[in-house]
């Protein structure tokens, strides 16, 4: 298997909720900067595009002084929690 290095990349979750057909991923960059490459990155802004029409999409994103596991889910947890799917009652 071949691995892809991203530059200033930390960590990535995959998360899922199928009983709300909902999922998405939580990423940790080094620095901003790092996170803006990534999202510019060709790769990733084609299946972006080709994905825009089909799904919701909601991002957050914060800065922190170091990295916490917990915090960082705890985080994401919240926002998760905080933004429905757009088609739920």
């Amino acid at each position: 298997m071949r691995y892809l290095r991203l530059h200033g990349a930390v960590g990535l979750w995959l998360w899922a909720r199928p009983s709300e057909a909902r999922g998405g991923s939580i990423s940790v960059w080094e620095t901003e900067q790092d996170m803006r490459r990534f999202v510019r990155w060709p790769v990733h802004a084609d299946i972006m595009r080709k994905w825009r029409a089909r799904v919701g999409l909601a991002t957050d994103s914060w800065q922190a002084a170091g990295f916490d596991a917990q915090g960082v889910w705890a985080r994401a947890r919240d926002t998760i929690d905080l933004r429905p799917h757009p088609q739920a009652g």
